[in-house]
């Protein structure tokens, strides 16, 4: 992507330099602007961003970022923000967990729909013991109530039936979660030649049926909806805290 065709997309001409950033599916201006002193939002590029200098070193969060826009905004925050390190907040279907836990990625493999399609597998830029150094971060947020483990991710297409032999197969493949976008996270991210980190928060679980929207057993899905808002609640704050694991 040439300058010109950055600035046309991007609408910036000059880079404000931020080393790492945060990249988020959902708008929570409000929320960083409460947690980071002196946080502003910035006006102009495609994405919503919040600037904001924290231990004297700019840290931006790009937000409302859909799937398929996951590599317009890393190749945005590479190009014109400058970064070097990304990470990603999104959510998923815990494969093993529970509604509200967290998982940081290991790896994350591209699952075709059809049954013999093939399968490809992005594995993030850090060690076990990185990756396992980084969950306690999150754990440090969730506490007793909250589980965060480090697993492999399924990123399956935006159309995907999940039936359950379908998710008992991916499961005895050894994944925990199943997202729409860590796939193309980690190679947006190869791609512009910057470190990539995901984390994603359980917002069903397939498997057992439970969801906030349809469950099958409705008895439990007011415990449910009490985990999904604490996880949602916590995001920003897990956000910041692998923020700051990164820069360790």
């Amino acid at each position: 992507m040439d300058s010109r065709e950055s600035t046309h997309w991007f609408g910036r001409s000059k880079p404000t330099i931020a080393h790492g950033c945060i990249v988020t599916e959902r708008v929570r201006t409000e929320d960083y602007l409460r947690m980071v002193p002196g946080a502003r939002p910035t006006f102009g590029g495609v994405f919503p961003t919040i600037l904001a200098s924290v231990h004297h070193e700019t840290i931006a969060v790009i937000q409302g970022v859909s799937p398929s826009y996951l590599r317009d905004a890393i190749h945005y925050a590479a190009k014109h923000l400058g970064c070097l390190q990304a990470i990603f907040m999104g959510t998923g279907g815990s494969l093993v967990g529970r509604v509200g836990d967290f998982t940081v990625a290991a790896s994350a493999a591209l699952i075709g729909e059809e049954p013999h399609s093939d399968t490809r597998v992005e594995v993030a830029g850090w060690s076990s013991a990185d990756l396992e150094r980084a969950a306690l971060k999150v754990q440090g947020v969730l506490g007793a109530e909250g589980r965060v483990a480090v697993g492999r991710v399924a990123t399956v297409p935006a159309v995907s039936w999940e039936t359950r032999a379908r998710l008992v197969n991916l499961r005895g493949q050894g994944f925990d979660l199943i997202t729409l976008d860590t796939y193309a996270f980690f190679a947006a991210c190869r791609s512009a030649g910057i470190a990539g980190l995901a984390c994603q928060w359980a917002t069903d679980t397939p498997l057992a049926g439970t969801y906030v929207w349809g469950t099958r057993h409705a008895a439990a899905l007011p415990v449910v909806e009490v985990a999904r808002n604490r996880a949602w609640a916590l995001v920003p704050r897990v956000s910041m805290e692998l923020w700051e694991f990164t820069r360790a």
